[in-house]
């Protein structure tokens, strides 16, 4: 324990350090109670290295982790303390998720624009792995995509004032984020989900639920 102590500051910069300067960085979160009161587990992960810490759901955690020059790639969920972040990542895996739950909805609309949206992402995601197979199909991804996403564009409009709770917010969130989620069909290279990082808290959770 004594040993533990006095390598700690050491040990802590050279692992900020490593995920401020990885090219690729995966971020997540999930509550957690201490002491009876709700903070939060983070993790921050890349090839190398894994960071956990447990603190407020704030702005203030990502800032002291990555520092206040971060410039390379976070790919990360749609929480807004990430938004600061230039070169950032959404992962898809959750939009599909929503959009199937939107899907099996018993409300019409909902049905259609979940429908509406699996079918955009299906295709673009083919899209991004064959361009991975093939580099020479990754020139002008976006812009071979653009009629797609400019009617998907629409779709976020016009279901963003829907009276369907879950459509609404899932509209908006696209809307919020809309760049993000297509940086793929730019960098083909980038993952498309978040499950390194979800990998990482995994026994956490599970421990919570236990505990």
């Amino acid at each position: 324990h004594e040993a533990a102590r006095a390598v700690e500051p050491v040990v802590e910069e050279e692992i900020h350090t490593a995920v401020r300067n990885v090219e690729l960085l995966y971020a997540d979160e999930t509550s957690w109670k201490e002491h009876g009161r709700l903070l939060w587990l983070w993790v921050f992960t890349c090839a190398s290295t894994t960071l956990f810490i447990v603190g407020p759901r704030s702005r203030e955690i990502v800032a002291r982790v990555l520092g206040e020059d971060f410039r390379n790639w976070l790919m990360s969920d749609g929480y807004w303390a990430y938004r600061e972040i230039d070169q950032r990542l959404r992962c898809l895996a959750h939009v599909i998720r929503k959009a199937r739950g939107l899907e099996e909805s018993f409300d019409a609309p909902a049905q259609r624009f979940g429908r509406r949206l699996l079918e955009v992402l299906e295709t673009l995601i083919e899209a991004v792995y064959h361009a991975r197979g093939a580099p020479e199909h990754a020139i002008d991804l976006r812009a071979r995509h653009g009629p797609l996403l400019n009617g998907l564009f629409e779709d976020c409009r016009h279901h963003a004032e829907a009276s369907h709770e879950k459509t609404r917010a899932l509209a908006r969130e696209l809307l919020n984020d809309w760049d993000t989620f297509w940086v793929v069909l730019d960098h083909p290279q980038l993952p498309l989900t978040n499950n390194e990082a979800e990998r990482a808290l995994r026994h956490w959770v599970i421990a919570r639920r236990i505990g």
